[in-house]
C-alpha cells in the first residue's frame, strides 16, 4: 500500500489532543499525531505519495504521515508530484517527523520499496551537509 505525507510547519503541530481542540479557529489547519485535521471553508487539504515528500520541503519543516486508505501497490515515478497529489477534506494524521532527520530519511528508505522513484527535491538546497549525505548514503538509487 502506498503511503502519503505532507510538509507542514512546526506552528501547526498541536503535542496532544486538548491543545489540537483549542487551536481550531487558527488561520492554518492545525495537525496532531492521531487526530483528524478538517480542512477550513474554502481550503482543500492536500498530500502527495511518500516517495515525493522531499519535493513539497517549501511548505513546511515537518513531514506528517496521512492515512489515506488506497489498494495501489507502486509508487508513481517520472512524473511530478503534482499529478500524483490528492486531495480531501479530512486528513488523519498518524505520526509526524521532522523533515530534515535520520529518522525522516530512514521512514521513506524503508517505507518505498523502489528507491528509484524517491526523488531528492529539496534535499541538496535546505538539509545540512550531514543529512545531505547521509539521504544519499541511504537512498543511492534516488531519481534525479
Amino acid at each position: 500500500m502506498i503511503i502519503y505525507a505532507k510538509c507542514i510547519r512546526g506552528s501547526q503541530i498541536a503535542q496532544n489532543h486538548e491543545e489540537f481542540l483549542l487551536r481550531q479557529n487558527e488561520e492554518y489547519t492545525v495537525y496532531c499525531t492521531g487526530e483528524t485535521s478538517i480542512s477550513k471553508i474554502e481550503d482543500r487539504l492536500y498530500c502527495v505519495p511518500l516517495n515525493y515528500i522531499f519535493d513539497c520541503l517549501k511548505y513546511g519543516d515537518y513531514i506528517a504521515i496521512i492515512e489515506v486508505p488506497n489498494e495501489k501497490t507502486e509508487y508513481p515515478k517520472n512524473t511530478s508530484y503534482l499529478s500524483s497529489m490528492i486531495s480531501m477534506n479530512e486528513q488523519k494524521v498518524l505520526r509526524i517527523i521532522k523533515a530534515e532527520s535520520r529518522e525522516a530519511i530512514d521512514f521513506v528508505a524503508d517505507n518505498v520499496q523502489d528507491q528509484s522513484c524517491i526523488t531528492n527535491g529539496y534535499v541538496t538546497p535546505w538539509f545540512n551537509e550531514e543529512n545531505k549525505r547521509y539521504f544519499e548514503e541511504r537512498i543511492p538509487n534516488y531519481m534525479k
